[in-house]
This record gives C-alpha cells, structure tokens and sequence, in this order.
C-alpha cells in the first residue's frame, strides 16, 4: 500500500495572526522587515538564533511564508549558507556542517522559542507544518509623523525642549541650593543667605 496522506489532505487552512502565532500582539511581516525588526534587540541573541533567523528570512517567500517547512532540507541549504558567510583564511576549505541528531535538537528548539518568543507562527498541515515569520506588537507607521513634522515644526520641539530643559535644570539648581543651603551672598535673585540654624 503506498503512502498516500499527502494526496488526501485537506486544503489549507488561512493565516490569522490570532490563531496561528503564539503572542497576543503579533503581526505577519514580510523577510525584511523580519531582519530589520530583530536587528539590535534581545529577540536576536545568542549564537543560533542569529543564524536561523536570518536562514528563515532566506527561506521564506516575499510573505514571510515557509510551506512543508523540511529541517533537514532547511538546515542543508539555508543554514549552511548563512554559516558559510564567514570569512576563510586563504586556502581553508569551507566547513562541512552536518546534520545529525544534536543538530536537529537544535535547530528544532531553536525554532520552537521563535515560536514562543512571538517571531514565528505554525500552522500545522496533518504530516507537515508551515511557518510564517512575525514580529511581536503593532505596526510602526510613522509615515503620518514624518508628514508632520516639517522643518520648522522640528526647530519648534527642539526649542522648546530647550526651554523645558533650562528650566528644569533652574529648578533643580535651585532646590539642591535650598537643601543644602549654599546660596551664594551677592546673588540678587535670593537677598541675604539663609542662616542654618
């Protein structure tokens, strides 16, 4: 009898972010803004998160979408190529990875905390499972602000955080002299110095 499951499966089921992600927050995101949305943040570290994320990112199409996601196909073409970026002496030979069962644990619980971390969604398939990339909260669009912000309103928020700024380090000034009673003799804003009695 041959295996015919794949023949029989039923269609698949559509993406919803609710569903299929593991954080509350999370939103479908394309592979670039996958690698821009991790760069620089604790959702990147380690020593293989980096290498797998960036392999997902390779991976997936223009959606952010993994179908029949295959580890060993996955680690075999996208891993290798990712640790393959490192630069050789002259004359070393590219070293082989190779895909054994430690490498499979790690692949596998590697991508399972992407999963719980908000960074992958799963959808599985019967026989197979889908990832799709994500990034956990909403959207930053800030198209509209840099709209409004012109120059001259720039120069407006600059000044007043200035003013705001002196004015804040006036009053502080001011307290730490009340509190320590410092206030300088010849100063016309205070008259006579306070006696600490």
């Amino acid at each position: 009898m041959s295996d015919n499951v794949r023949q029989l499966r039923s269609p698949r089921e559509l993406w919803d972010v609710t569903t299929h992600a593991a954080v509350a927050d999370a939103r479908f995101v394309s592979p670039r803004e996958f690698l821009d949305g991790l760069a620089g943040t604790s959702a990147h570290r380690g020593l293989v998160r980096p290498v797998v994320c960036e392999a997902l990112a390779a991976a997936a199409d223009d959606e952010g979408v993994l179908l029949d996601f295959d580890e060993r196909a996955f680690f075999d073409i996208h891993v290798t190529d990712v640790m393959q970026h490192e630069p050789l002496e002259h004359g070393d030979e590219v070293p082989l990875l190779v895909y054994d069962p430690f490498a499979a644990l790690a692949l596998m619980d590697c991508l399972t905390s992407l999963v719980r971390d908000g960074l992958l969604a799963t959808r599985g398939n019967g026989d197979t499972v889908d990832y799709r990339l994500t990034l956990p909260g909403p959207a930053v669009d800030d198209s509209l602000a840099r709209a409004l912000a012109t120059k001259d309103e720039v120069g407006e928020i600059v000044s007043e955080f200035g003013n705001l700024n002196s004015f804040l380090t006036g009053q502080v000034t001011e307290k730490l002299f009340e509190f320590y009673d410092i206030y300088p003799k010849a100063d016309p804003r205070h008259g006579e110095r306070r006696s600490s009695s």
